[in-house]
């Protein structure tokens, strides 16, 4: 008999809790749509059980960014904060990447920086996640008004929510194209069109205000990010010249909501001042 190593026995045992976790959401999002509002909790309190125990397998600090994303968004459905609609845009793409999720504990593999591992870090500590769904929902709202009778409009609406729930949960690259996309599109066009419609104004009031905040959160996201990544990279090469220092290009906003470089303020768009 091949005796295993406790690392194997460990990863093992990892493994089928995810798989676990897996089946849960697998079961939740097969029968969340027919189900009653009772049975969708049990639904939402059977998977945040199963991502509990996979989530126990891990020092705190090194909880999988997947599963820290999915209980959040579970305990945000069953403290009333988020519709069971917006649940499941934000649970199916996350359970896929749970399930792709792999367990390499080698010593090349920690030696990397792992920049998407901080920014989730982070973005899961911030408010941007619930300032971008209430973002959406405004958007939604907007579009369902029956106020805009424009086609063209409404279809470049449509574009923008989609990007939003796509990269709202993506890597540091997609969630900034995402972010980028929707500013370039309200400053560009849509904004301008939509201060024309004097029924939607406190829509428009609402949705400016939100973008406002969500911004200053960004800032706030990437000067962390940034100053986490310097300090490491900083107190490994200890061996650099005296005076050097390490500078690294991010993509980052600044106090004015100006994006470097060279991308639209989203403070800026025609008609919020």
């Amino acid at each position: 008999m091949i005796e295993q190593s406790p690392l194997d026995t460990y990863i093992r045992a990892v493994r089928e809790r995810q798989d676990k976790a897996v089946r849960a959401l697998q079961g939740l999002i097969y029968e969340f749509p027919d189900a009653s509002s009772d049975d969708r909790k049990a639904l939402a309190n059977q998977v945040i059980a199963s991502l509990t125990a996979l989530r126990a397998m891990f020092a705190e600090s090194d909880a999988p960014q997947t599963i820290l994303l999915l209980l959040r968004e579970l305990e945000w459905f069953l403290n009333g904060a988020k519709q069971a609609g917006h649940l499941l845009d934000a649970v199916v793409p996350l359970r896929t990447q749970l399930e792709r999720q792999t367990w390499d504990l080698s010593n090349e593999k920690d030696m990397a920086y792992d920049f998407d591992a901080v920014f989730n870090r982070y973005r899961s500590q911030s408010k941007l996640p619930e300032l971008l769904d209430r973002i959406i929902q405004l958007m939604e709202q907007l579009h369902k008004s029956g106020e805009i009778d424009s086609l063209t409009l409404l279809r470049a609406i449509e574009r923008v929510i989609a990007t939003l729930k796509q990269g709202r949960n993506g890597s540091y690259f997609s969630f900034h194209g995402a972010w980028s996309f929707m500013i370039s599109f309200l400053k560009n066009y849509i904004w301008a069109e939509l201060a024309k419609l004097p029924g939607l104004g406190t829509a428009m009031e609402a949705l400016e205000k939100t973008i406002l905040e969500a911004n200053e959160e960004m800032q706030h996201l990437q000067e962390s990010v940034k100053n986490e990544i310097v300090t490491s990279l900083t107190a490994d090469l200890k061996s650099l010249p005296k005076g050097a220092a390490v500078e690294l290009d991010f993509i980052s906003y600044t106090k004015t909501g100006n994006l470097h470089p060279g991308l639209p303020a989203p403070t800026k768009f025609q008609g919020v001042a």
